[in-house]
């Protein structure tokens, strides 16, 4: 076998130019750690909202609901959202009780649907981006 000629694959420059060429890494791959870089930390956060939102469920159910959320003493309530809230709970005994259940829900509802909204999709990212799953890049 006879050894190639020196100037046949260009000069050494151009070698190191085609070499770096070779390691760059393609931009969908950088795209994709850059998100899931970011989706980490909102990831962990959202579990920890959403693990909140399940500790304030249990506190309201235990406690009750004012340990959860209450309002300043003295606080006046519009007849329109007296009506609103005890519509919503005819089991009541007052617009204030009412109010809270609400109050309660809303805590209790949103944290635990921001910790599932953000939780599903970061775990699905990176659980999947080892083994292949279809339409994640890298």
């Amino acid at each position: 076998m006879a050894l190639a000629e020196p100037g046949r694959f260009g000069s050494a420059a151009d070698l190191v130019q085609l070499e770096d060429r070779l390691h760059l890494t393609p931009t969908a791959v950088l795209d994709r750690q850059f998100v899931s870089t970011g989706l980490l930390p909102g990831g962990i956060g959202a579990v920890a909202v959403g693990v909140s939102g399940v500790i304030a469920a249990v506190i309201g159910r235990i406690a009750g609901a004012a340990k959860v959320v209450d309002e300043r003493p003295g606080q006046v309530r519009s007849a329109a959202d007296c009506a609103r809230w005890l519509a919503g709970d005819p089991g009541a005994l007052s617009c204030h009780d009412a109010a809270v259940a609400d109050w309660v829900d809303e805590v209790v509802g949103y944290r635990l649907v921001l910790g599932m909204s953000v939780s599903l999709p970061w775990w699905r990212c990176c659980s999947c981006a080892d083994d292949g799953c279809p339409g994640v890049v890298g």
